[in-house]
C-alpha cells in the first residue's frame, strides 16, 4: 500500500486549523457539511482542529495522572505517620 503525502492546499489548512483552535477555546470552528468533493483545504481545516483537540486531551490526561499519582502518594505518606 502506497502512502501519498498531503497535498500543500491540505497542510495549509491543517496547519491553520490547529493554530485557529489553539487561539480559540470553548469555540466550535469546524467547517461544516463537508461533502466528499470538499477541497483539501477544508479537510486540512477540520483535521488540524480534531488534532489539536487530541493533543490537549492527550496532555490533560498526563498531568491529571501525574496529579492523582500526587494525591496517593500524599494518602500514603499521611497514613504511616
Amino acid at each position: 500500500m502506497e502512502v501519498k503525502d498531503p497535498s500543500p492546499e491540505y497542510l495549509r489548512g491543517f496547519n491553520r486549523g490547529y493554530i485557529v483552535r489553539k487561539f480559540t477555546p470553548n469555540k466550535e470552528i469546524k467547517i461544516q457539511n463537508l461533502s466528499e468533493h470538499a477541497t483539501g483545504y477544508a479537510r486540512g481545516f477540520n483535521d488540524g482542529v480534531d488534532q489539536y483537540e487530541h493533543d490537549i486531551s492527550k496532555t490533560f490526561d498526563q498531568k491529571k495522572g501525574a496529579f492523582n499519582k500526587d494525591l496517593r502518594q500524599d494518602r500514603f505518606e499521611d497514613r504511616g505517620r
